[in-house]
């Protein structure tokens, strides 16, 4: 999840951070299994100093004392929606983020694909789905975007993406119409099928272009 921030709309500025603290209060203990373990927040707000944060968040976790066991799935169940869009006229392994709000591409995908870069004139915040996992957009760019019944120019924020070429936000699908079937591994674009790649494909096309570049003579 990807969200672009205005820090002058939320609560949490620049250089805020979260701290945790485990309460193992024995009233906890007296806790019923069906019951939900309470949880309070609380809002420290500390007076700006140089060089510190200006605002810290405190997170108060009551626990009990057993431990529990992380249940493991499947990768086929926890895998993303990933298929090849057309960008600037090269091949891009996007995936689609139904919490992102920004439709961002990689910068090593902008040199191969020969995209023109323009330097934002106001930097935006991006705030991933942890908190304190902040960091900034700088730069810009648009193309062709050819996908399915999906062929138009688009404007991309330039971010480092790890594993994809580029993500596709709730936005893009809203504007053109894409519904997604997890449950089925299928993107709709008006209700018709849309190519996507399975879990094979998607292994297979990283690893290709990991050979390649491995493969590629280093300059001197």
């Amino acid at each position: 999840m990807m969200a672009i921030r205005d820090d002058h709309l939320h609560d949490d500025a620049d250089g805020a951070f979260p701290v945790v603290i485990e309460d193992n209060d024995t009233e906890v203990s007296e806790l019923d299994d069906n019951e939900v373990i309470e949880q309070r927040i609380q809002s420290i707000r500390v007076q700006q100093s140089a060089g510190q944060p200006a605002k810290q968040t405190t997170t108060v976790v009551r626990k009990l004392s057993a431990s529990m066991t992380r249940p493991k799935q499947p990768v086929s169940q926890i895998r993303p929606l990933v298929a090849k869009m057309t960008i600037n006229g090269l091949d891009a392994i996007v995936m689609f983020d139904t919490g992102s709000t920004s439709d961002a591409v990689s910068p090593k995908f902008t040199w191969v694909a020969n995209m023109k870069i323009h330097s934002l004139d106001v930097l935006m915040g991006i705030q991933l789905g942890c908190k304190g996992s902040k960091s900034k957009i700088v730069f810009s760019t648009s193309g062709p975007v050819r996908y399915g019944s999906i062929v138009r120019t688009h404007y991309f924020d330039v971010v480092n993406i790890d594993r994809f070429d580029a993500i596709i936000s709730m936005g893009f699908m809203r504007k053109f119409g894409i519904t997604l079937e997890p449950e089925h591994d299928s993107i709709l674009i008006s209700g018709i099928p849309a190519p996507t790649l399975s879990e094979g494909e998607e292994t297979a096309e990283l690893a290709r272009r990991h050979s390649l570049r491995c493969a590629r003579p280093v300059s001197h």
